[in-house]
């Protein structure tokens, strides 16, 4: 009888048991389903809202590269910036009516001033010249504030339009007004109803009482219904108070028409109105219905099961129990294989410990029983590690951590490590079992991984210096470049003034029936020379700034002759005597990038320059010298501008130092010339103080 009991009982527990777990499954797998519905409701919302976007900024980039097309036109620009009205609609007429052939919704092309001044409706060209009041138009506002493209809706005079407004630049780059496009918004409705099979309409907030707006239907808060494709939907808002509409439920705002359901989408597209938009719900609202049904049906047939299930369980129970029991037996054996364990008893003497603890570290059982357990402690493992674990089992917890332990033929192995207190039948704490899981591989791994990430560390600060190099070198190059043009423009002064003197006296002459042959031939020759000299500075000017980086056997004299011939007129103005000892009679050939030397020796000068024209040196110099050794060649410039002062000799070659003023220098031009010489030419590049002032030694190797 106790034992039928016992049954009963136990058969009541587990079915109350059952049915909790079954009834839980019910409420999760509702709530899960009810969750798909929701995505599947949110997927339209965000396909709508995607279809919706496209639009826009369909008609956005349309019109934004129309006004390029149009605006790039240079007479255009002028006539607009010139207030030529008749000139500008003639020119602008054409691409309106192209425009219209190709989007039959656009409705109006407008331009307005600065100043708010209508300057040509193009598409009503007899009305003109009214101001816009400022707030009347936020979009026109906001375009002439930020200079910026705008594109929004707005109610006009005569309909709803969604507004594309283009700021307009003359070539200078001087704002000098705007383009408004003006579309209507039919093509809106009509697309989400023909392309995506939604019914739609616009509400807007009639607060200008605008008179085309007034005989539309309205809702309850007075918003007014335009532009509708569906009856239902207009009547659905005329009958509710929209702007209470909660579009965050799923299951709320479902119009019923016809035992077919809509689902309400609300777009906020501007300030003062919105874009709804209905799509059918009938198919995934039924199917959740039909979903919940059936889940009350399996959960009924599981329990029936679980009932059955439970009877067969107690049957076998008996039987099951003496297998285990067999079973666990070899458990033991098998655990003692694979897993790493010991006991030691409550002084850390070891008790007992399994075969997979003797393979790890390589002792024999019997080495190990009846020893301290420190016999496989290793020397890097801190003592502060061991106390604390100490103090967490000898209080009645469990310690976990990683520890390196030491094998018997003194290599290690890394183990992470659950150490507890045991206790007998009476609570009375007997010893301490410790569990270990090899992490020796892991442990190596990682150690690899923070090799491998310091590795790859440097490699990116060589790659980023290499870049930032890379940069310093054009940086360096366009100033040059600046300070090259000047220098040309110095170059040929002197010759063009030359060549129009002669040209005037030909000219004059011949006016005066006063012609020689001769001395006409003789001033044609001096004409040609000097456009020649001409067309060596610019070729000279070419391969400086040549950007090829293609290697060629130059002739030294002739790179430092080039690099002279374009310093020589500024340095001949500002009375700067080059004295220049090259000898020319052995020439001597160097492989290198075509101007690079040039912008070193360049540098070098214009250096020398500013120091002699900032100290105000009389009777200023530069003197070039080219050395010839075995196996290099060293050409100095040196200076009587007085040196280099020692606490600062040793910093000219960092990027950015510079003893000049912020507008008159960088601190690039020594650093990159260093680069240069070092890295390019593979040669030397150092300065001295003289007696005079600054040398500066250029030491390049020979073949």
């Amino acid at each position: 009888m106790v034992t039928k009991n016992i049954k009963l009982i136990s058969f009541l527990s587990f079915m109350c048991f059952v049915l909790f777990i079954y009834s839980s499954f019910g409420y999760y797998t509702l709530n899960k389903h009810h969750d798909v519905v929701d995505v599947n409701l949110n997927s339209t919302n965000s396909f709508i809202t995607k279809s919706v976007t496209f639009l826009i900024n369909k008609k956005k980039i349309i019109y934004e590269e129309k006004s390029k097309e149009i605006f790039t036109n240079k007479n255009i620009l002028y006539a607009l910036k010139h207030k030529d009205r008749e000139s500008f609609y003639k020119l602008v007429k054409p691409y309106f009516n192209e425009m219209k052939l190709s989007d039959n919704n656009l409705w109006g092309f407008h331009i307005i001033l600065p100043n708010n001044q209508s300057f040509i409706r193009v598409h009503k060209p007899e009305v003109y010249d009214n101001m816009i009041d400022k707030g009347k138009k936020p979009i026109i506002d906001e375009v002439n504030r930020t200079k910026k493209l705008v594109t929004g809706f707005e109610t006009g005079k005569f309909g709803y339009f969604l507004r594309v407004v283009i700021p307009i630049f003359s070539t200078d780059n001087e704002y000098i007004g705007l383009a408004e496009f003006s579309i209507n918004v039919d093509s809106f409705t009509q697309y989400i109803k023909d392309t995506l099979g939604y019914e739609s309409l616009f509400l807007i907030k009639n607060i200008e009482k605008k008179e085309f707006l007034n005989d539309l239907p309205k809702t309850k808060d007075n918003l007014v219904i335009f532009k509708s494709t569906s009856q239902s939907l207009t009547k659905y808002l005329e009958q509710n108070n929209v702007s209470s509409i909660d579009l965050h439920k799923n299951y709320n705002n479902i119009i019923n028409d016809n035992n077919y359901l809509y689902k309400i989408l609300k777009f906020d597209i501007s300030p003062t109105s919105n874009l709804i938009v209905t799509f059918e719900i009938t198919d995934i609202i039924g199917g959740a219905k039909s979903f919940e049904n059936n889940i009350y049906k399996l959960i009924v047939i599981l329990i029936i099961i679980s009932a059955i299930v439970w009877i067969f369980i107690t049957n076998s129970f008996l039987k099951h129990t003496q297998y285990q029991k067999s079973k666990m037996e070899s458990s033991e054996i098998i655990m003692s294989q694979n897993v790493i364990y010991s006991r030691t008893n409550l002084k850390g003497i070891i008790t007992e410990v399994s075969e997979a603890f003797c393979i790890i570290s390589g002792y024999e059982m019997d080495e190990l029983l009846g020893q301290p357990h420190n016999i496989i402690r290793h020397p890097d493992m801190k003592a502060s590690d061991f106390e604390n674990l100490w103090e967490t089992i000898q209080s009645g917890n469990t310690w976990r951590g990683e520890v390196q332990n030491l094998k018997k033929d003194g290599t290690y192995y890394w183990v992470t490590a659950a150490v507890s207190p045991e206790y007998d039948s009476k609570g009375n704490k007997k010893g301490y079992l410790s569990i270990r899981h090899d992490i020796t591989l892991k442990k190596e791994i990682e150690v690899l991984n923070i090799t491998l990430e310091k590795r790859v560390k440097e490699e990116v600060e060589i790659n980023l210096k290499k870049e930032k190099e890379k940069q310093l070198i054009e940086q360096s190059k366009m100033i040059s470049m600046g300070e090259m043009i000047g220098n040309i423009a110095h170059q040929w002064r002197q010759p063009l003034s030359f060549i129009s003197s002669l040209a005037s006296s030909v000219k004059l002459n011949s006016e005066l029936g006063m012609i020689d042959t001769n001395t006409v031939s003789k001033d044609m020759d001096i004409i040609l020379d000097k456009t020649q000299y001409l067309s060596q500075t610019i070729n000279t000017f070419r391969d400086f700034i040549n950007e090829k980086q293609e290697l060629k056997e130059l002739t030294l004299q002739d790179s430092i002759k080039s690099s002279i011939k374009i310093l020589e007129s500024v340095l001949e103005n500002n009375y700067i005597t080059i004295v220049n000892n090259i000898n020319c009679d052995e020439p001597v050939k160097i492989e290198m990038v075509v101007g690079e030397l040039s912008q070193v020796i360049i540098n070098i000068l214009n250096n020398a320059k500013d120091i002699l024209i900032e100290k105000d040196i009389q009777d200023g110099w530069v003197k070039l010298e080219l050395e010839k050794y075995k196996d290099k060649v060293v050409l100095t410039i040196e200076d009587n501008g007085g040196g280099i002062p020692n606490e600062i000799i040793t910093k000219i070659f960092d990027p950015y130092f510079t003893t000049k003023h912020k507008s008159q220098g960088t601190g690039l031009g020594l650093h990159l010339s260093y680069k240069i010489v070092t890295d390019s030419l593979k040669g030397n590049l150092f300065v001295k103080n003289t007696s005079n002032g600054a040398k500066f030694y250029i030491e390049l190797p020979l073949k």
